[in-house]
C-alpha cells in the first residue's frame, strides 16, 4: 500500500511553487518508478483564471526507500530556493509547515511526517509523532513542537 502526501504551498506564487516542486521531484533519479506526484485543486476552478490551476501535489510513495529519498529531495527543493517557498505538508491528521530555520531541522520535520511509529531510526526521543487518539489534529511546527 502507498503512503499518501499532500503538499500546498503557502503564498501568494502557490500554484508557481508547487509546478517548481513537482518539475524537481520528478527528476530526480532516485524517485523514478517510486513515487508518483498528481497535481490537484482543492476546490472548483477559479473563472478568472486561464487554464487548470492547481493547489495541491499528492504524492504516493511505494515504498520506505523512498520515503527517504523524497524527504530528501524536498528539503533539497527548499534549500535551493532559499527561504523564497513555503509548505505545508499533510498526512493523515499529521501536519507540519516548512521550512525550518536550519536543512537539518527541515528534513527532520519531513521524515517526522513519514514516521509511522515502526521505524525506530526515525524516533529517538520515544514520543508519539502521529495524531492521538483525542480526535484533534496533531499540528507541529517544521521544529517538531506540537501547536
Amino acid at each position: 500500500m502507498a503512503l499518501l502526501v499532500e503538499i500546498s504551498a503557502l503564498g501568494a506564487d502557490a500554484e508557481y511553487e508547487l509546478r517548481s516542486l513537482h518539475r524537481w521531484i520528478g527528476a530526480d533519479e532516485t524517485l523514478t518508478g517510486a513515487c508518483t506526484g498528481t497535481p490537484r485543486a482543492s476546490g472548483p476552478p477559479n473563472p478568472d483564471h486561464m487554464g487548470l490551476g492547481f493547489d495541491i501535489l499528492e504524492f504516493a510513495v511505494n515504498s520506505g526507500l523512498a520515503t527517504g529519498a523524497l524527504a530528501v529531495s524536498i528539503a533539497s527543493w527548499l534549500d535551493a530556493r532559499r527561504g523564497a517557498a513555503r509548505l505545508r505538508m499533510t498526512r493523515g491528521r499529521v501536519v507540519v509547515e516548512l521550512p525550518a530555520d536550519t536543512p537539518e531541522a527541515t528534513l527532520a520535520a519531513i521524515r517526522m511526517l513519514f514516521h509511522d511509529g515502526n521505524d525506530e531510526n526515525l524516533g529517538t526521543d520515544g514520543e508519539e509523532t502521529v495524531a492521538g487518539t483525542d480526535g484533534e489534529d496533531d499540528m507541529r511546527t517544521a521544529d517538531g513542537h506540537q501547536q
